[in-house]
C-alpha cells in the first residue's frame, strides 16, 4: 500500500486534521485523532490487511488491543489475517484483564491506530508475560515515536509531517500556528 493511500484512508477515518500545530518536536502539518475504522469500513479492511502484511513474518500466535473499539475492528482484520486469536486487554478499576483469556506462552503483538503513552503497552506485556508468554512487537498506523523497547511496524510516520521551526514550510508561507485555545478538547489517539 503507498503512503499517500495510508494517509487519504486515515484522513476518511477522522484519524488526521491538517494546518499549522505546535507539536513536542517542533512544528506539524497534521495533528492526529483516533482512527474510526467504523467511518470507512473499507479503509480499515485496507490498512488492517497492510498491518498484517508487515507482522506476518513476527510469528505471532495472538493479536492483543487495548480498549478502544476501533482498535478492536483493526484488531480483528490483522489477527484474521495472520490466523491468530484475537484479545481485548482492558483496565478493569486498575487491573488488566482481558477478554476472551490470552492463552498461556502466547505469542502476541499489540496493535493499534497510535500509542500516545507507554502505559498500555506496558499493561498488556505484564498481562503477557504473567501468562507466560511473550509481547513480540507492536503493530501502529501511525509510529508516533513514544514507544521504546519493543520492536514495531508501522505503515506510516508522525515524522513525515514534522518540521523544526526554523525548516518549517509553514512558516515560511507565513501559515499561522493554530492557537492553543483550538487544540483544547483534542483527542490524541488511543493506547
Amino acid at each position: 500500500m503507498e503512503t499517500s493511500e495510508v494517509w487519504d484512508i486515515l484522513e476518511r477515518g477522522g484519524a488526521i486534521e491538517t494546518g499549522h500545530f505546535q507539536s513536542p518536536g517542533g512544528h506539524s502539518s497534521v495533528r492526529f485523532h483516533s482512527y474510526n475504522g467504523l467511518l470507512d469500513p473499507r479503509g480499515a479492511e485496507a490498512l488492517g490487511v497492510a498491518l498484517a502484511g508487515k507482522l506476518r513474518e513476527s510469528g505471532a500466535t495472538a493479536v492483543m488491543v487495548w480498549e478502544e473499539l476501533e482498535d478492536l475492528l483493526l484488531g480483528f482484520v490483522v489477527a484474521r489475517e495472520l490466523g491468530c486469536t484475537l484479545v481485548r486487554a482492558y483496565n478493569d478499576a486498575g487491573l488488566v484483564g482481558d477478554s476472551p483469556e490470552l492463552p498461556a506462552g502466547s505469542k502476541s503483538v499489540l496493535v493499534a491506530d497510535q500509542f500516545v503513552d507507554e502505559g498500555a503497552v506496558r499493561a498488556v506485556r505484564a498481562l503477557v508475560e504473567n501468562r507466560g508468554g511473550s509481547l513480540l512487537s507492536l503493530g501502529v498506523l501511525v509510529d508516533r515515536g513514544v514507544v521504546a523497547g519493543l520492536p514495531s511496524v508501522a505503515l506510516v510516520s508522525a515524522s513525515e509531517n514534522s518540521y523544526l521551526p526554523g525548516q518549517c514550510p509553514l512558516c515560511q508561507q507565513g501559515i499561522p500556528l493554530a492557537s492553543a485555545s483550538s487544540l483544547e478538547g483534542s483527542d490524541h489517539g488511543s493506547a
